[in-house]
């Protein structure tokens, strides 16, 4: 689902997530995805973060079930605070 509140705020920080029921945690859709984040002027960030077989990733309290679910939600959240501090700090030089 795509916020329409992007457009109002544009170069806004995107992150993706994406998640399927099948073996390739639904990457085709990210990549169509984040053709339009561009076009819509936000960044998005290199890391994509799929959850194949969504159905036995989490436990029934939400809790991740494998270690693929911590270490890649760890390297995606680094990398989201990584761009937003970068990005925040360059728009503060131009100011």
């Amino acid at each position: 689902m795509i916020n329409s509140q992007l457009v109002l705020n544009s170069c806004d920080r995107i992150h993706t997530l994406v998640y399927t029921p099948g073996m390739y945690g639904g990457m085709r859709a990210a990549m169509q995805a984040r053709c339009l984040m561009g076009e819509i002027n936000t960044v998005t960030i290199p890391n994509i973060f799929g959850m194949p077989k969504v159905q036995n990733s989490l436990d029934e309290k939400g809790n991740p079930t494998d270690d693929h679910m911590i270490s890649g939600a760890e390297k995606h959240l680094e990398e989201l605070e990584w761009y937003a501090t970068a990005l925040q700090r360059k728009r503060s030089e131009k100011q």
